[in-house]
């Protein structure tokens, strides 16, 4: 009887572990996640985001992305965020097949949805929706598929970006030596040049001595800033003045105005190296100027404090005991 009830026991046992396994068994995770190549920038001529009622269309020509239909230059950098963005997802796991988008802002009035282009053939779409928990990914769907699934990264702020945040905001750019810095002020003007002292200024007007000579085999004094009358400019200003527009970013663009319509700068710059560079300075607001470049098709921004690192006093800018006596 004893040995009955261990048998019964032991079978009870047998039937409670093996539906505890089964159990088990159906609650792991069972799929495989679609495999996505990589897509490089470069096979990719057109972009499309799709955000509500909102469509913003990007093209690549001669290698420059352009914003349609106006065909505004756009940020290479942020393009390339946005191609790379989706070229280049990585799936981590599935996250639902509830087909319960709202719970992952992927339903067609909040999901961004993206399409890549090679010529008129799309290559590839997804739908983005909310970034997830973990602050390291974000709920997708490709294209018809229903599933919701983890990709790598905070992917939305790529695709919720306006005309304007994606406009290319570069409006000069020198990557060369300038040797001729123009100013006008109003009616004032500064003329400004890179000059090399002469081999006679260098020895002073006569025969070299061993001292000099030895000087002059270490190589050429450095160029110095001077007017055309040879008034010395003030080095660190006039560096300051260069540096800031070498690489110039704008704080935004004028809308509904062209170039044409800003006549008679309050301030002026021109710089000169192989070619010629040119900045000009209008009205201001209370914390930008408005501003127009050779860098640039379109009339822009510029934060006052950048306007005020440019549009130093002429008078200034010279040595002080040459300015009095000039």
């Amino acid at each position: 009887m004893r040995v009955k009830k261990e048998v019964i026991i032991l079978v009870l046992l047998i039937g409670v572990l093996s539906g505890y396994l089964v159990v088990q068994k159906r609650g792991q995770t069972h799929y495989t996640l679609p495999e996505l190549g990589k897509i490089d920038e470069t096979a990719v001529s057109k972009l499309v985001v799709k955000q509500g009622e909102t469509e913003t269309t990007l093209v690549r020509e001669e290698g420059r992305w352009l914003i349609l239909p106006e065909r505004y230059p756009a940020d290479p950098a942020l393009v390339t965020e946005m191609v790379d963005g989706v070229g280049a997802l990585s799936l981590t796991a599935l996250a639902s097949e509830s087909r319960n988008y709202a719970l992952y802002e992927l339903e067609d009035a909040e999901a961004a949805e993206v399409t890549l282009y090679n010529g008129d053939e799309p290559v590839r779409r997804i739908l983005i929706g909310k970034g997830a928990s973990s602050g390291r990914h974000s709920f997708v769907r490709l294209d018809t598929d229903h599933r919701v699934f983890h990709a790598s990264g905070v992917l939305g702020n790529r695709y919720r970006k306006t005309v304007a945040d994606l406009r290319d905001k570069s409006v000069l750019a020198i990557d060369e030596e300038i040797t001729e810095v123009i100013l006008q002020d109003g009616a004032a003007q500064l003329v400004i040049m890179r000059q090399v002292p002469s081999a006679e200024v260098q020895l002073g007007g006569g025969t070299a001595d061993a001292g000099q000579a030895a000087e002059q085999a270490e190589g050429p004094p450095p160029a110095k800033w001077k007017t055309a009358d040879g008034v010395p400019a003030r080095e660190q200003d006039v560096d300051e003045i260069i540096r800031s527009v070498s690489h110039l970013r704008c704080d935004g663009f004028v809308e509904g105005k062209g170039k044409e319509a800003f006549t008679a700068p309050r301030y002026t710059l021109t710089l000169k190296g192989s070619r010629s560079y040119s900045l000009a300075i209008f009205e201001e607001d209370e914390k930008h100027f408005v501003a127009t470049s050779s860098g640039s098709d379109y009339p822009f921004f510029i934060a006052d404090w950048k306007a005020e690192k440019i549009m130093k006093e002429l008078n200034g800018l010279l040595e002080r005991k040459d300015a009095e006596s000039s």
